[in-house]
């Protein structure tokens, strides 16, 4: 293997933790025109 610079061998990683972030937005929108209503619902999910 070649020297390369800050490599660290994959026997010397540590298992770490399992981690997961979710990060949500909900809007609820209702309009009432005239005799119509309409409503609108949105979620917008983020996860990393």
């Amino acid at each position: 293997m070649k020297n390369y610079q800050n490599y660290v061998d994959p026997s010397l990683w540590e298992n770490g933790i399992n981690a997961a972030m979710l990060s949500y937005t909900s809007t609820d929108i209702i309009v009432k025109l005239l005799v119509e209503e309409m409503t609108a619902f949105m979620l917008l999910l983020t996860v990393g």
